[in-house]
């Protein structure tokens, strides 16, 4: 899954002091082949975020900082910039982006937020990249939510690309959600060409959520060719563990069906300040399906206000 990764700079945060609940600081660690544990990332937040990365040469630098602006907010209305500087691999500067997010609540009860992603150049001027439409509908026990993606076209205008339309429903305890893309094709017309049906079900401090992902073929039916199976367990102590089936299309087997990859393990506990979250993955043998041994693969440090 692609995901934004919004951050800007810091001052050196006084020895002892204590953060605040809008401030945190995340720092990933990864393993190197020797099973050494060390520092890949660095994301400190407040009010907007800074990450750093390590590069090949083993250098702390920059990869990408951004700034937050409330440009207007009101009961029914907020318009948010953030202005994002790029790094590259050696730390230098590689390029500006500005994105103009707007929420507003319309009358007849729906949500819309329109998300504008804005291109500079080296002159400091900004051409658009992309815009984003999501409205919301919400009716008792349903929620449906289309994103509608633009993109310039060659005359320059702004040209639907993408669709997603995803409808739930149920509640916090049980829900099942579907979510179709639809990709704009040379002459304009939407066509689906990938699907995702998630359903959860929580039973006490128990969650189990499935994840089932199709693509469309060359007869253009769907065929299923992912799925992840999620169990999730909170304890009494703020700590919780949880179990990932990862399954995907295997070219040694001649059945469609989807067969088992990987078995990711998580566990997360909480700390004085924040909390810790490590991930080990077993690998499945392609021919026989069998998983192998648990093999650490990261640990997040996360101190301050410590979301997922």
């Amino acid at each position: 899954m692609l995901r934004l990764v919004c951050i800007s700079l810091l001052s050196v945060a006084v020895a002892g002091l204590s953060f605040a609940e809008s401030r945190s600081e995340r720092v990933t660690y990864t393993y190197d082949l020797n099973g050494r544990k060390v520092e890949a990332s660095r994301t400190e937040s407040n009010g907007g975020s800074s990450e750093t990365v390590r590069n090949l040469n083993g250098q702390t630098v920059p990869r990408e900082r951004t700034q937050d602006q409330i440009l207007i907010n009101t009961p029914d209305r907020k318009v948010t910039e953030r202005m994002v500087q790029l790094f590259d691999s050696n730390g230098r500067p590689a390029g500006r982006s500005k994105i103009r997010m707007e929420e507003q609540k319309l009358a007849d009860g729906k949500t819309s937020m329109v998300e504008t992603v804005y291109n500079g150049d080296v002159n400091g001027s900004y051409a658009v990249l992309e815009r984003k439409t999501t409205l919301v509908t919400s009716a008792p026990g349903t929620q449906t939510t289309e994103i509608v993606s633009e993109r310039p076209s060659i005359n320059g205008t702004l040209t639907p690309a993408e669709k997603r339309l995803t409808t739930r429903q149920g509640n916090d305890q049980q829900y099942r959600e579907e979510t179709s893309i639809y990709r704009a094709g040379d002459t304009g017309v939407f066509r689906e060409t990938d699907r995702e049906l998630r359903t959860a079900e929580t039973k006490g401090s128990q969650t189990t959520t499935q994840v089932d992902r199709y693509n469309t073929n060359a007869t253009g039916k769907m065929d299923l060719v992912g799925q992840e199976v999620h169990r999730n367990e909170k304890r009494p102590d703020g700590s919780e563990s949880e179990l990932v089936d990862v399954f995907g299309v295997n070219v040694l087997s001649y059945s469609a069906k989807p067969t088992l990859r990987e078995q990711q393990i998580i566990d997360r506990q909480p700390t004085t300040g924040g909390s810790t979250e490590t991930l080990s993955i077993r690998r499945a043998d392609p021919a026989t399906g069998k998983l192998g041994e648990p093999r650490p693969v990261s640990e997040i440090i996360c101190r301050g206000d410590c979301k997922p």
